[in-house]
């Protein structure tokens, strides 16, 4: 039964197309205003995001796609569309939109460590 259930998730992973992330603002409000408090408040303080898996799910299957995913977030840059939207947002300071416009992951940002949690 175990391995019918690894094969479905499996299935389950390439309906997605690649790569799953097409922006920036791919992501929820919460994280561009932790973000901008960050950068006006630490700005010479090097953070580092972690994604923990709350739930039962064997993603240890999808580790290839999930670094694929990761590698294909250096492609992402703040399109200028996106730039003068969020500019006409209140709660964003145009010093960070600017820092957001000429962000782009590297390598080093995007370092990915895959390990499997008893």
């Amino acid at each position: 039964m175990e391995r019918s259930s690894e094969r479905m998730l499996l299935r389950t992973m390439t309906q997605f197309t690649s790569p799953v992330l097409h922006s920036l603002l791919d992501t929820d409000a919460y994280k561009l205003h932790m973000q901008q408090a960050v950068f006006h408040r630490y700005g010479d303080v090097h953070v580092a995001a972690e994604f923990r898996c709350r739930g039962d799910d064997l993603l240890g299957i999808y580790a290839d796609a999930i670094r694929e995913q990761v590698e294909s977030m250096r492609d992402l840059r703040l399109r200028d569309d996106e730039y003068r939207w969020l500019s006409t947002l209140p709660f964003f300071r145009q010093d960070y939109l600017n820092w957001l416009r000429d962000f782009a992951m590297t390598r080093a940002r995007s370092r990915s460590a895959m390990t499997m949690a008893s």
